[in-house]
Order: C-alpha cells, then structure tokens, then sequence
C-alpha cells in the first residue's frame, strides 16, 4: 500500500508513512519490505520531506530523511503502530524522542478492540508466538505450555 500511495502520488510532502507488519513477527523475520519504501520515497523526491515509520528494521544505508524504525511493540502483537489510521496526525520529536499519535485513547482501544487477534498466517503463526521481539533479540523461545 504503501509503494502503490508513492507511485500513485498520493503521498505529499509533509506527510507521514506508516509501513506495518514489516518486523520480525509481522515480517517475518524482516525481510526487507520497509527498505523499498524507503527507496521509493527517494526516488519520488519525497525523503527529505516525508517521514517514514515503522516497525521493520533499516539498513543505516538507506536512511534518509526522517526515520523511524523498529517501533516495538509491532503491529502483528496488536501494537499501536498497527491501530494508525489514514488521516491520523502524528506528530515526530527528535529532540523529545517521541512519536505521538493524535487519536483519543477510547477511539485507539476502539480500533483493535477486545476481539483482536494476530492475523493467522499458517505455519508462521507458530513462529510469530514462539519468536521474541526485537527489543529481547529476536530469539525463538518455544512458550510453555
């Protein structure tokens, strides 16, 4: 979505991408997707204007512009980058080193709600529950029973 919104011209300087599902779980195992929307935004002029977020992981050779990256927890575990909706206003300090999302608390429980659950993906599903995050190493721990 992200490339077809870049390619389409629908992504304006000033803006925000929200690339989710791109981090080790959601990934898996982070294959690389958020970099090409990286390289997309450069290619379209966009990257020094544009702010890109997201929960996969960044090859420091192909950071340009604002970049956020690794956002933990992930979209894929019911994180807030995932409850992000087109429109939101998000608002990036450098300084502060935060990211603030300008949506009521009430509309952001709305919006994965009590009924949510990981995206079942097949055999990966035993990968994303049996894999840790990137923020504990991303290890493959077997949960107990």
């Amino acid at each position: 979505e992200c490339m077809q919104a870049i390619e389409d011209r629908v992504v304006q300087p000033g803006d925000v991408i929200v690339s989710r599902n791109q981090g080790l779980k959601g990934g898996p195992a982070m294959g690389g997707g958020a970099s090409l929307v990286l390289f997309a935004l450069d290619a379209a002029g966009l990257a020094k204007t544009t702010a890109f977020v997201t929960d996969g992981q960044l090859s420091g050779l192909c950071l340009k512009g604002l970049t956020v990256a690794e956002v933990h927890p992930e979209a894929a575990t019911g994180g807030p980058i995932g409850k992000i909706r087109d429109g939101d206003t998000i608002t990036i300090s450098v300084a502060g080193r935060s990211i603030d999302v300008d949506v009521p608390a009430d509309e952001l429980a709305r919006r994965n709600g009590p009924g949510w659950k990981t995206p079942a993906t097949g055999y990966l599903d035993t990968f994303r529950h049996d894999v840790r995050d990137m923020s504990t190493g991303g290890v493959l721990v077997p949960a107990k029973e």
